[in-house]
């Protein structure tokens, strides 16, 4: 915290990064939002696009005493629920905003493999009521949580790096493996999508994702609601997207 402190000069914006969740989901990335505020109370602080869910009312009122303490922290949210909770908890700037993905370009896509392919959540936002799928000949199931080998040694490379301090004077050689990391990722994704004619999804990026790609887009909901809100906030008006309440009634 002490070399990030030297490390920030005065007037810069430090951005928190988009997607996720605001809130408790995933406790390891708020407690670190919630650092970086605390330690830079003064900065230029925005948090990128993002979806709010806070499961317990000790969590909300710290996130709210960190946010209080920010004299320049304007928080992006993605739907209009968020918007309305933000609102009316955080006493700060609050904006709508797509999510950063859309901002994608240049994603080229080899000719679909499979008809349809399902990519669903294996992790704790899936939806735990949706059990009664009827897979078939055509559907390929996926998930994208499974890493490249590639993948796996950037970020040793780069959480070495960081434990060491080896990268702290190396500001270009950092950036571009962080860059590297996330284009490979990006890429991977690409293709698990465009390997199919359609794609049914309840994982929020891989619906922006298909719909970048021009691929007919069916949206499952995850556990909290957010992809439905997303939904309804900025892609329910495209013609190649629909909204369905399992994946049989996609099918």
């Amino acid at each position: 915290e002490g070399h990030a402190a030297r490390a920030v000069t005065e007037g810069a914006a430090l951005l928190l990064t988009g997607g996720g969740n605001f809130g408790t989901l995933w406790p390891h990335h708020q407690e670190f939002r919630e650092r970086v505020m605390t330690l830079f109370p003064s900065a230029l602080i925005v948090q990128m696009p993002q979806s709010i869910c806070f499961e317990n009312d000790a969590a909300l009122q710290r996130a709210q005493r960190v946010i209080a303490g920010c004299s320049n922290f304007h928080l992006l949210v993605r739907d209009h629920p968020s918007h309305a909770f933000a609102r009316d908890n955080f006493d700060t700037d609050i904006a709508l905003c797509p999510d950063s993905a859309f901002f994608l370009t240049d994603l080229r896509a080899a000719p679909p493999e499979h008809d349809i392919v399902y990519l669903r959540r294996s992790d704790k936002e899936a939806d735990a009521l949706r059990n009664d799928e009827q897979l078939g000949a055509g559907v390929a199931v996926t998930d994208w949580l499974q890493q490249s080998w590639l993948e796996i040694q950037l970020q040793r490379v780069l959480r070495y790096g960081v434990q060491r301090g080896l990268l702290r004077n190396t500001q270009r050689v950092t950036i571009a493996l962080y860059n590297a990391l996330a284009n490979i990722r990006t890429q991977r994704g690409v293709r698990l999508l465009a390997s199919g004619r359609r794609v049914i999804t309840d994982r929020l990026h891989a619906h922006v994702l298909s719909v970048l790609l021009n691929r007919p887009s069916y949206v499952l909901d995850n556990s909290n609601g957010k992809v439905f809100a997303f939904y309804e906030a900025w892609t329910r008006d495209l013609g190649n997207v629909h909204r369905a309440g399992s994946f049989n009634e996609a099918l």
